[in-house]
């Protein structure tokens, strides 16, 4: 059955096969524009941890500890059961819409070889290629091309020695696994081959199919045995019992049924179901048989094989499961779907749910936008099922704008906006939405003035077979958005203006401007997009996982995120249908698409086309991508999750710097910088490194990145350390406060600044210097004998290159700070303009800024009170920070301004500060602050002072948040 045809038997659309593959495909007018014809084109996609399209199949690995699922979103994900996380994924070679989705998949015997098909390209094109996968290295060993339209079903035979598909063509092929040549096609079924599968003593084939019989073949010379007839519609599900060989067959007619394999005599009809069995599976002992769901209330049922009745039923999902399986032991069932893509394990004994395996992703079913456009907002929860508005609007996102940097979206209800839902009534025009068309949905939409049929806009297959939401939008337009990502507009006359490109799945809500000149839109891919709605240009996406990490981009690909945002998100390259595709994260590529000024301008200037052609700074396009590529890092094998009784550990390292000379390389342990190497390694060919990296007794997170000019790779490795204490010693406390008061040349002083450099430098040596040998400090700052010169200040943040591993480095920066396009510029007292620019040798750059961070090593913090002067939040200088597992607190977010007070004889931010380092901040009594609870208590305090007037921003990870300061009355 093909997925086209599959779509007429679901009665809710976001539980079809419409959960089409989440391919972010970009717009290349400006970053390719040398591209060759020849040449694949990066894809833009979301990698959130987890499937973000309909999973079609689901297979444990042989010993039961990894689980291996695909589906419509196009890629092959490998689960490691004991954490519920993946493991790792396999792409290869995707295209738009269709092209690349993964209908079928098996695994060998032996659990070594993976065998996938669906709508894959051939080396001559077409669709209905088989990859064969080495499932240890990910890579493709062999292609199958035979069939002339997709696969729908593969499987082994029980000895492995063939490998059975099933395809559109309405045929199977046998094919010889020992160099897989074809042995036979089987032909004689008048429709779709939707299910083959191995008898059990491995001398026949069954196949279901369209046609709504099954065959039974002998495998000597393919000749057909038996027909199974009995079902009344189209046969979709197939399983033989790993017991007795018994085969089950699962209909569009609701019906299972029990076959004999020898004979292909009928034996049991179960009781009729409320949906359709999608897929079916055995249990390893043979007395159960599990089966999917394709219909509301869409339950996962066991049966009992023997009596043919429901023994339980499994209630975890909300809409269409493709996909079951038993795990080889017995205890745990297996189905995939809902609305979320989810894949879950629960007991086949209770019906309790195990383990849910899924991504940070979640649909997105209603969507708003303020009436000035500068704010966005949505929700993930479907309550109401009413077109437009599933269940209420939970976050909201203060749009990036010419002042207005990107910045963390915030529930609801601290949002003082009111936000404008989809509009279906205006005066006397009302928009009405009818069932219409040959697939059941509700294809017509109608628009009514008072009682004049004022105009009718049908959806048929051709563009998403009906209006799952829509708007009035503005004096004279209509929005619709459909599945497959369709979303239009129409003028209210129905003529067609065009197509807003982008979404990939069905869109479930979207509302726009009272003026009609934006857009906002969400849906089933799990992004929100903002469209301008006059030039028909997609503006910005924008994702949000449950774990609160974020990403925002143009189509472009140039982007802002939160600190471990950027992960989600990347280009996939294709390199030939016959091997494996490359995936290069955002993150890798940071130093040249980390823009969140381009953001602020694309929503400013309504076009991304625009903000990208009037940058500075891009230089690094996509087309370089396809010839230049990160440098690729292997650590030694047999090292992770050791336990180790020596410290310095010796680490083997093995880079391929790949044509770009590695220029940097780097280890952090427990979040600590170890190892920093800014002198570039010799040469473009392989490296062979041997690192002496000292251990903290107890757990170690070990992390290793290389870079070279194109971007950056990262490898992570855990080590358990047996001995002594050995980097937990601490050495020497490093202290660097800067404070600006006198602008002489720019007459625009501050008052505390200084005083607050000299009042942290003093607090932090009281506090955090009892655990050290030593202490260095160095203040700058008016009064003091270094005065907050740049050339001074450069000299200060040189000398924390002396900072070892076992080191701990503050680093206050307190006065004005101002953004310079995509760069931060810190300004020191002798900070001067050159008419309306900046005297460069005058500020501290954020390059600067930045090589301090990269290069220091131990612990380190950075504590930025820069925001006096207003617009000088740069989410750049935080991001770089964090990303580098530096503490980071920062006086104020995108939307705030820090203040001076007086009577505080402080910044908000420093007293805040003072005060939690003089015990208050010791949230759990045990006399010892660490850098999570002061950023804690700072938080709270600088709103509490302020009214919510400012709001301190701080990046602790988990790894970094360690002790650093005693309470001064502890002994």
């Amino acid at each position: 059955m093909s997925n086209r045809e599959n779509t007429q038997h679901c009665p809710r659309p976001w539980s079809s096969w419409l959960t089409i593959t989440v391919l972010l495909v970009m717009q290349f007018a400006v970053q390719i524009g040398t591209l060759r014809a020849d040449e694949p084109s990066p894809i833009l996609r979301l990698d959130t941890g987890g499937h973000m399209g309909l999973v079609r199949n689901v297979i444990f690995s042989p010993d039961g500890t990894r689980l291996i699922s695909a589906g419509d979103d196009k890629a092959i994900r490998i689960w490691k059961l004991a954490d519920g996380q993946t493991e790792r994924t396999i792409l290869g070679e995707i295209g738009e819409g269709e092209d690349g989705k993964i209908l079928a998949m098996a695994l060998s015997p032996d659990g070594t070889t993976l065998a996938v098909g669906g709508r894959l390209r051939g080396a001559q094109g077409g669709e209905a290629a088989i990859r064969i996968i080495d499932l240890a290295s990910g890579e493709v060993m062999h292609l199958l091309e035979g069939h002339d339209e997709g696969i729908l079903s593969l499987a082994f035979s029980p000895d492995g020695t063939l490998l059975a598909s099933g395809s559109m063509d309405d045929t199977a092929i046998l094919w010889s696994v020992s160099d897989y040549h074809l042995v036979r096609r089987v032909a004689g079924h008048q429709g779709d081959v939707n299910a083959v599968r191995f008898t059990l003593d491995g001398k026949r084939l069954v196949t279901a199919s369209d046609d709504t019989v099954l065959g039974l073949w002998d495998l000597k010379d393919g000749h057909l045995v038996s027909e199974l007839g009995g079902h009344s519609d189209v046969v979709v599900g197939l399983a033989i019992s790993p017991v007795d060989g018994t085969i089950a067959s699962g209909a569009l007619d609701k019906t299972i049924r029990l076959w004999n394999p020898d004979t292909g005599a009928p034996i049991k009809v179960f009781d009729q179901r409320p949906s359709s069995a999608t897929s079916l599976a055995f249990s390893p002992d043979g007395r159960l048989l599990l089966a999917a769901a394709d219909h509301a209330p869409f339950e996962q049922d066991v049966y009992d094989v023997v009596q043919g009745r429901r023994l339980l039923t499994y209630r975890g999902h909300d809409g269409l499961t493709h996909a079951v399986a038993f795990s080889p032991d017995g205890e745990s069932a297996v189905s995939a779907g809902g609305s979320n893509n989810e894949v879950h394990l629960w007991s086949p004994k209770t019906a309790k749910v195990q383990k849910i395996l899924a991504g940070t992703g979640r649909a997105v079913w209603t969507v708003g936008i303020s009436a000035d456009g500068e704010r966005i907002a949505w929700g993930h929860t479907d309550k109401t099922h009413a077109i437009n508005r599933h269940g209420p609007l939970e976050l909201a996102l203060r749009l990036p704008g010419s002042t207005r940097a990107p910045t963390d979206p915030t529930p609801l209800a601290k949002s003082k906006s009111k936000f404008l839902t989809a509009k279906t009534e205006d005066g006397a025009l009302k928009l009405v939405r009818k069932g219409g068309g040959d697939w059941g949905y509700f294809a017509v939409l109608e628009l009514h003035d008072g009682e004049k049929l004022r105009a009718v806009m049908e959806r048929d297959e051709n563009d998403g077979y009906g209006h799952d939401s829509f708007t009035l939008l503005g004096p004279n337009k209509i929005a619709s958005g459909a599945g497959h990502g369709w979303l239009t507009l129409y003028e209210t006359d129905s003529r067609r203006i065009g197509e807003l490109i982008g979404h990939t799945s069905n869109i479930w809500s979207v509302a726009g401007t009272a003026d009609g000149r934006r857009l906002v839109s969400g849906g089933d891919d799990q992004t929100i997009r903002l469209w301008n709605a006059e030039t028909l240009e997609p503006i910005l996406t924008f994702f949000r996982g449950r774990d609160g990490e974020w990403v925002m981009w143009t189509p472009e690909g140039y982007y802002a995120a939160s600190p471990n945002g950027d992960g989600i998100v990347g280009w996939h390259i294709n390199q030939g249908p016959d091997k494996s595709a490359r995936f290069v994260t955002a993150a890798q590529l940071k130093r040249h698409f980390y823009r969140p000024d381009i953001l602020q301008q694309a929503v400013a200037l309504g076009s991304a086309r625009r903000a990208v052609a009037s940058a500075k700074g891009t230089t690094f396009t996509l087309d370089e991508l396809l010839r230049r590529r990160p440098p690729e890092l292997a650590l030694a094998d047999g090292i992770d999750g050791q336990t180790v009784d020596r410290s310095p550990l010796r680490l083997m390292l093995h880079i391929e710097a790949n044509d770009d000379p590695v220029e940097r390389y780097a280890v952090t342990v427990n979040g600590r910088q170890v190892i920093a190497i800014d002198t570039p390694l010799d040469g473009a060919g392989p490296h062979d490194l041997e690192l002496e990296v000292p251990l903290a007794a107890g757990s170690n997170g070990i992390a290793v990145v290389v870079e070279n000019a194109v971007g950056r790779s990262e490898r992570t490795l855990s080590v358990s350390y047996a001995g002594s204490e050995d980097l937990e010693r601490r050495e020497t406390l490093y202290i660097v406060a800067i404070g600006v008061d006198d602008y002489p040349k720019l007459g625009q002083n501050l008052s505390l600044a200084g005083a607050d450099a000299e009042s942290i430098a003093r607090r932090i040596a009281e506090t955090a210097g009892p655990f050290h040998r030593r202490i260095v400090t160095t203040v700058l700052a008016k009064g003091e004998a270094l005065s907050p010169t740049a050339a001074n200040i450069d000299n200060a943040l040189a000398s924390l290159k002396a900072a070892g591993p076992r080191d701990t480095v503050v680093v206050f920066l307190a006065g004005h700070g101002v953004n310079d396009g995509p760069n931060y510029l810190f300004l020191p007292t002798d900070a001067a303009l050159d008419g309306t620019a900046w005297r460069m040798s005058s500020v501290v750059r954020w390059q600067r800024l930045q090589e301090m961070l990269q290069s220091t090593r131990g612990r380190r913090i950075m504590l930025v009170d820069t925001c006096h002067a207003g617009n000088a939040f740069n989410a750049r200088l935080v991001k770089d920070a964090a990303d580098a597992s530096i503490v980071v607190l920062a006086a104020t977010d995108a939307d705030t301004l820090a203040e001076e007070r007086s009577d505080l004889g402080h910044g908000v931010f420093t007293y805040a500060m003072l005060q939690g380092l003089a015990g208050k901040a010791d949230l759990t009594a045990d006399n010892r602050i660490r850098t999570g609870e002061l950023a804690t208590f700072v938080g709270r305090e600088v709103e509490r002072l302020t009214k919510g007037q400012q709001r301190p921003e701080a990046h602790v990870s988990k790894l970094a948040d360690f002790v650093l300061a005693r309470r001064p009355s502890a002994e």
